[in-house]
């Protein structure tokens, strides 16, 4: 993660970065520099939203109050290795999935559907739910944009790409779409616009 600000001079900066919603007095990660104001943070946890604070030092007992640099998300974790295939048994895979769907009545979910709808081989599944995942039960009365995805890089080549899905939404309005595109894309749950 690339760190830049402008800030007025002073002896030392403090820099603070906490993963989004904690608090920058209680929380996060403290860096201290002379009069650098552009560095690269490492070792950050991948598709992670961070809040960035800086403040100055004149003295150790004068110090600002936290100033918001602003909010930064790192990159996914990519799959680099083919071929790449998943039945979402595998807990640290599955936890590199990706998922935008904030406010949507239907969302993604990894996990055993009760109903064994579509995990019917007794393991677990990616599906549709609007009860917490407990099974694959949708609203159909609402419409939702949802998103699942995971990063993977590619080499230039030739790729075959399959998988097994159901699907027992109402022919005219329910759909799945599947595609590839740059990790740079960006999802927003409630809108069925990639960016």
């Amino acid at each position: 993660l690339e760190i830049d600000f402008n800030h007025e001079e002073a002896l030392r900066y403090e820099v603070k970065y906490v993963p989004v919603g904690f608090d920058v007095e209680t929380d996060g990660t403290l860096i201290v520099t002379d009069s650098v104001t552009k560095f690269v943070i490492n070792g950050l946890t991948a598709a992670t939203e961070y809040d960035v604070y800086v403040r100055t030092v004149c003295e150790e007992s004068d110090k600002s109050a936290w100033g918001y640099a602003g909010a930064y998300k790192t990159a996914p974790e990519l799959i680099t290795t083919m071929p790449y295939s998943i039945n979402f048994d595998n807990e640290a895979e599955n936890a590199k999935w990706l998922f935008s769907q904030e406010g949507q009545a239907n969302q993604w979910f990894i996990g055993v559907d009760d109903d064994q709808v579509v995990s019917d081989k007794g393991g677990k599944a990616l599906y549709i739910s609007n009860n917490g995942g407990a099974n694959a039960h949708y609203n159909a009365d609402v419409a939702s944009y949802s998103w699942a995805s995971r990063a993977i890089s590619l080499e230039a080549g030739v790729y075959t790409i399959s998988f097994d899905w159901t699907c027992f939404g109402e022919e005219a309005n329910d759909y799945m779409r599947v595609g590839m595109l740059p990790t740079t894309s960006t999802f927003a749950g409630g809108s069925g616009a990639v960016k």
